[in-house]
């Protein structure tokens, strides 16, 4: 029988004449080797090579492999960190801006649906969200194919305090000044 060494296996073949001049012929058994990391090879006096096998350990982690994973961690995680506190800050910021714009929405809508633009206060505070406050101003719209269309521009500006910095949101819309409408009590509708 013949031992033949191939990397990381050993073939036996038996000894015959047919597999002496075919080769090593077929192959009768296969035996895997231990890790190639854990054989030590060493020369014996009369020039014969032999092999000595060291048990392999049993799998785990080294201290090595655990302090460098310590080591990644420790740069990567506060990279990780500052991006779900970025991330969190600017859905906040998301999230009180769309608050800002439906304040603002509401009360421009007020302002226009009930006059109040006209002579009615133009600042304050919201009762359902107190830490937004609003402003609204007037301005002559300029119109230079209607010259007589005396469009007001009004504005809605809700401002709120986010992050240590002041913040705000502003709306407009065009408007036509309405004139005050008298009622008779006579014709049941308005008298201009």
């Amino acid at each position: 029988m013949t031992l033949c060494f191939c990397p990381g296996r050993v073939f036996v073949a038996p000894e015959n004449g047919r597999n002496a001049r075919r080769g090593w012929g077929r192959l009768r058994a296969l035996i895997p080797l231990p890790r190639a990391e854990n054989r030590k090879s060493e020369i014996r006096p009369g020039g014969l090579e032999t092999e000595n096998f060291q048990h392999a350990s049993p799998s785990g982690f080294t201290l090595v492999e655990i302090l460098a994973t310590v080591a990644i961690l420790a740069i990567v995680m506060p990279a990780t960190m500052y991006g779900l506190d970025l991330a969190t800050r600017l859905a906040g910021l998301t999230r009180q801006r769309d608050v800002a714009i439906n304040l603002a929405e509401a009360r421009l809508n007020d302002l226009a649906a009930t006059g109040d633009w006209q002579n009615g206060p133009l600042s304050g505070t919201f009762t359902s969200a107190p830490h937004y406050s609003w402003q609204a101003a007037t301005e002559a719209w300029p119109e230079p194919n209607l010259p007589n269309a005396n469009l007001t521009e009004l504005t809605v500006t809700v401002t709120w305090a986010s992050f240590g910095r002041s913040r705000q949101v502003a709306l407009s819309t065009l408007l036509y000044p309405t004139p005050p409408t008298t009622w008779s009590t006579g014709t049941g509708g308005p008298q201009g």
